[in-house]
């Protein structure tokens, strides 16, 4: 609850099964007080939903308050305990087993702000002796590198095989490299310890902190490891520039590898009779978020060659088989992305098949990039947002230029144009630099994801304007059906019958076949 303070959450938590076992016994025996009983289950269960979420962000809990929370925590789980020895809950082994009965005690812990500073022992202790914690937020508080591998040091001490944290938000905690290599011993297998678990962590916020070069190459090795579960990685603001962009390279090359090591994976289990059960890759990273960073070009070249993919030989089919890196996500805004860069990014896109949105919004970015993103978008069909917002060098020139590849009726064949064109691609993010024309280009896309549909919908709109209606626009009109009719799709003639009169469809498809040769 969003108007709770720190007491009322403790007062919460200590109520929890403070009076269950009364509760049972008059519900087990069918006494006069079994209705009083019900009425404290609903009670007891209106504290559970209060303690689902523990949200005391931008709150003066500090390092005391911190501690008397998780006491509350770890007592509530003692209890729980307890009452499962009651009813004599064991496992195979004979010990004791924590029923799901207890999942529900602070699943989400949001402390972002609240003055908590080193020594956080006792958080250690709360995640290595409890499973129930899902989502811990520890952004801006000055916990620094020792901080954090002191609360690292405190999990990795336990054998944390049913871990439910799967977000970690780090925020501006004055996390160093060394801090950064505590929590990447967190993500991969521990030799020292073969029953350590790595913690199943998808999301990883460690934007605001200087990590340096060596903490961008640690993360970089633990997204190397297929059983990282490593799916969004937020470094937006930390420092990372010149020399220290080093570590990208590293990064960027292993998000490459991965996708070769993937796509030769699946092309030997093709080539199997008896498939092979898929491993998959858990280090398939997602999401990347590099804002606010000063790259160079060199940094924007490692990017590019990465999003653009490579290919190899099967030589079981002998054929070339292309693969993209896992990223589909991609934020570069404010990151001094010059225009040469930008166009080598464009050029990527052909070849890219797995991105869906690329954010370089707040760069110097010019109408020659914004033409080249143009061009590449007319072969890309997978880019659903490509954000180039406050860019302050794109001119109606090239917000022309991007309304053409969504919409192109500029050539002869104007309805062949408007076929190629891209049919995916939602938005630019140009707010109030954008045009009519572009916008009115954009909604023919929209949520549409039937390529077939949007390409139906452009052709029946530049049909429906006067003078259009010649034998040249028809002889380009039914080539393009006649074409998709090869794949197993019809384009044309539910438009010619829907736009056209009943004399000219005839005279047209009377000659269909001269014409269809003509064009």
């Amino acid at each position: 609850m969003d108007d709770y303070s720190l007491d009322d959450y403790i007062e919460q938590i200590g109520l929890l099964h403070q009076d269950e076992q009364v509760v049972d016994a008059c519900i087990e025996q069918h006494s006069d007080a079994a209705a009083a009983a019900k009425t404290n289950i609903i009670e007891r269960q209106r504290r559970q939903a209060n303690t689902h979420i523990i949200f005391l962000s931008h709150r003066s809990v500090g390092n005391d308050g911190l501690d008397k929370l998780v006491h509350a925590i770890l007592s509530a789980n003692e209890r729980q305990m307890e009452k499962e020895s009651r009813h004599r809950i064991n496992n195979d082994n004979g010990s004791l087993q924590q029923a799901n009965g207890s999942m529900y005690l602070a699943k989400k812990i949001h402390l972002r702000c609240t003055n908590i500073k080193r020594g956080i022992t006792s958080l250690a202790s709360l995640l290595s002796r409890s499973n129930s914690t899902e989502v811990l937020d520890l952004s801006q508080n000055e916990l620094g590198s020792d901080g954090i591998t002191e609360l690292c040091d405190g999990i990795a001490s336990q054998c944390h095989e049913q871990s439910s944290l799967h977000s970690l938000f780090l925020r501006g905690c004055q996390i160093g490299c060394k801090g950064v290599i505590a929590i990447v011993s967190l993500l991969v297998p521990q030799h020292y310890n073969p029953e350590w678990a790595p913690l199943p962590i998808k999301t990883l916020d460690l934007s605001r902190n200087e990590i340096g070069i060596d903490g961008v190459t640690a993360l970089a090795k633990a997204i190397s490891w297929d059983g990282c579960s490593l799916k969004a990685l937020d470094l937006s603001r930390c420092n990372i520039t010149g020399e220290r962009s080093r570590g990208l390279h590293r990064l960027f090359s292993v998000l490459l590898s991965n996708a070769r090591n993937a796509a030769m994976a699946s092309a030997n289990r093709a080539c199997v009779s008896t498939k092979l059960p898929s491993t998959g890759n858990a280090s398939n990273l997602l999401t990347l978020k590099l804002n606010g960073n000063d790259l160079d070009s060199n940094c924007f070249n490692a990017i590019a060659a990465c999003i653009a993919g490579d290919s190899f030989t099967d030589d079981n089919n002998n054929r070339k088989v292309h693969y993209c890196p896992s990223l589909k996500n991609l934020y570069l805004d404010n990151t001094n992305m010059s225009s040469s860069s930008a166009k080598k990014l464009a050029k990527a896109l052909v070849t890219n098949t797995g991105l869906k949105i690329l954010s370089l919004s707040e760069n110097l970015i010019g109408d020659d990039a914004a033409k080249a993103f143009a061009d590449g978008l007319c072969s890309n069909q997978t880019l659903s947002l490509l954000l180039l917002g406050r860019s302050k060098y794109i001119t109606q020139e090239g917000v022309e230029a991007l309304a053409t590849c969504v919409y192109d009726e500029s050539h002869s064949s104007a309805l062949l144009s408007l076929a190629e064109s891209n049919h995916v691609i939602e938005d630019f993010g140009l707010g109030k630099q954008t045009s009519i024309r572009l916008e009115h280009a954009l909604q023919f896309n929209g949520n549409d994801n039937d390529e077939c549909s949007v390409q139906r919908k452009k052709i029946a709109s530049f049909l429906n304007r006067e003078c259009v209606h010649t034998m040249h626009h028809f002889a380009a009109f039914f080539a393009v059906d006649q074409f998709n009719s090869k794949i197993g799709r019809s384009t044309a003639l539910p438009f010619v019958v829907r736009h056209c009169n009943l004399s000219c469809a005839f005279e047209v498809m009377r000659g269909m076949p001269e014409v269809c040769l003509r064009s």
